[in-house]
């Protein structure tokens, strides 16, 4: 059976898919607070409709809809993406030809990495587990595009991923035109990131769930000032810069309010640098509504839209002027 909608909907039903992402039990009669976003009121609710399940959330309703929708929500993913979590998740085992095709597309590509077992370790947690390996030149050259160091990577837990699993089958081999990144986050929880894949939804795969805040580990006890960024990318490019920083993980994913409370207590001054473009500008404009956190935004010259890749494009000394002017010292 192909990976459809229709095919994944004989399998298993919408209400698991709801309870799975959303948390808890659904009921038809029950009022829930929204896990997707900061939520202090229970006013949303489930509905029937057509033989189909909606969660509602009428105080802002891009935060609902139907369990393919929640699941697009939570990942920062398109509709396919959605249904291939899905597929992996609840061990459906439809046929998914874009990723078996890609799965093995490393075979094709001449790449030597010889490595002794000793210099391979793997982390597991629930259904991901990744093989790291010793960065290679080429590796350290594109991080050092947006102005990141080796001591940097491994200050943050970034790793060079030679093979990443889920559900304990091959999902991707380094190579060198596709290569992949591991990101370790406490208790063993993992993101895969392949920033050269052909298709934008696949470049992060993560069992992280949204209380994990990247750079968040990193972090010192107090300090005057800290920014609310997109990635992890871009809280070591701000590093670098002589930031602290942090990152959601992504942009919708609403952070809690305990870890809101905490950064609070933490810091002075709390700032946003979301990406510039258009979802980027609304996701800080929700939570600046929400927490109160200034913004600022890199300039819209079309060019580049978040911190890492401004480094990319001019350099560090631009960025720390930029950074100097819009933080208040």
């Amino acid at each position: 059976m192909l990976l459809n909608k229709d095919n994944v909907l004989k399998k298993i039903g919408e209400t698991q898919i709801f309870e799975r992402y959303l948390g808890f039990s659904v009921s038809l009669h029950t009022k829930y607070r929204n896990p997707l976003r900061p939520d202090t009121n229970p006013g949303c609710f489930f509905r029937e409709s057509g033989n189909r399940i909606y969660f509602c959330d009428y105080a802002q309703p891009e935060y609902g809809g139907d369990c393919f929708k929640i699941v697009q929500i939570l990942y920062n993913c398109d509709f396919y993406a959605a249904l291939q979590i899905i597929n992996v998740d609840f061990n459906l085992k439809l046929e998914d030809k874009y990723t078996d095709e890609i799965q093995y597309s490393g075979s094709n590509i001449t790449l030597s990495i010889s490595l002794p077992n000793s210099q391979i370790n793997s982390f597991r947690k629930t259904q991901f587990s990744v093989r790291i390996m010793s960065f290679l030149e080429q590796d350290l050259a594109w991080w050092n595009e947006f102005g990141i160091r080796q001591s940097t990577l491994e200050k943050f837990n970034v790793h060079s991923c030679y093979e990443s699993y889920i559900n304990s089958q091959l999902y991707h081999k380094y190579s060198l035109s596709d290569p992949q990144y591991a990101y370790i986050f406490p208790d063993d929880y993992v993101k895969v990131y392949r920033p050269k894949s052909v298709r934008k939804e696949l470049k992060f795969r993560t069992n992280a769930p949204a209380h994990i805040l990247q750079g968040y580990e990193q972090l010192p006890g107090y300090a005057d000032h800290l920014i609310i960024t997109s990635s992890l990318k871009d809280v070591m490019t701000l590093y670098e810069c002589g930031y602290h920083a942090v990152a959601p993980q992504s942009e919708n994913t609403m952070i809690p309010e305990n870890l809101v409370d905490q950064v609070q207590y933490r810091f002075a001054n709390i700032y946003i640098l979301y990406d510039n473009d258009a979802a980027g500008i609304n996701a800080a404009n929700r939570l600046s509504e929400c927490c109160g956190f200034n913004i600022i935004s890199l300039p819209q010259n079309g060019l580049v839209k978040d911190p890492s890749d401004f480094v990319k494009a001019f350099g560090k000394q631009p960025m720390l002027q930029f950074l100097n002017e819009n933080i208040i010292r």
